[in-house]
C-alpha cells in the first residue's frame, strides 16, 4: 500500500460568510491502476462495485466575522469650533480579520460623507451654529458595522467656549 497525498485548496471562507453552519464537502478519488474499469451510473455504484474509488467527507468550520472598530480622532469631545471654518472630521478604522470597505462620518441621523481610504477624513462645510454628535460608521470587507462613540462639537460665531460666570456675593 501507499499514501498518496494531494494538494487542496477549499473554497474561499468569504463566499461561506453569510452561512451560520459549517460547509461540508466530500472529497472522491479513484486509483487507476491501469486496468479496463466498467464505470457505474454513480458514485455509490462504484464504492459498492469496488471500482477505485475512494471517498472521505470533511467538515470546514468558517470562523466568524469579527466586527471592526471605529473612534473618532478629530475634533475632541466638546470642542468649540467657528462657524465660519469647515469642521474637520477624522476616525481611525480597524479590522482585525479583513480590511475597512468604507468610513461613514454621521451627524445625528444625518450621513455628512464617505471615505474609502485611509485616512478616513471628511470637511463639514457650511455647518449652522448649534450643538451637534457626530459619530463615524466603519464597515468591513464582509459587511460588519460598528459605530463610533459619539462626539459633541458646540459651532458658534467665534469658535470661542462661553465663559463659565460664577456669583460669589453676595452668597
Amino acid at each position: 500500500s501507499a499514501v498518496i497525498a494531494i494538494q487542496w485548496t477549499p473554497p474561499n471562507p468569504a463566499d461561506y460568510s453569510s452561512n451560520t453552519t459549517p460547509a461540508l464537502f466530500t472529497l472522491l478519488a479513484r486509483i487507476n491502476d491501469g486496468n479496463t474499469m466498467t464505470e457505474g451510473s454513480t458514485i455509490a455504484t462504484n464504492i459498492r462495485n469496488n471500482n477505485n474509488l475512494v471517498s472521505k467527507d470533511i467538515t470546514i468550520t468558517i470562523p466568524p466575522n469579527t466586527p471592526p472598530t471605529a473612534s473618532i480622532t478629530a475634533p475632541a469631545n466638546g470642542a468649540t469650533l467657528a462657524v465660519t471654518s469647515p469642521v474637520t472630521i477624522t476616525a481611525n478604522a480597524n479590522d482585525a480579520d479583513g480590511s475597512i470597505a468604507k468610513v461613514e462620518f454621521y451627524q445625528g441621523t444625518t450621513l455628512l460623507g464617505t471615505d474609502i481610504e485611509t485616512p478616513y477624513a471628511f470637511d463639514w462645510t457650511n455647518a449652522a451654529m448649534g450643538n451637534y454628535s457626530l459619530t463615524a460608521k466603519a464597515y468591513d470587507d464582509k459587511n460588519a458595522v460598528t459605530t463610533s462613540a459619539a462626539v459633541a462639537i458646540t459651532i458658534n460665531e467665534d469658535g470661542n467656549a462661553a465663559p463659565v460666570v460664577n456669583i460669589a456675593s453676595p452668597a
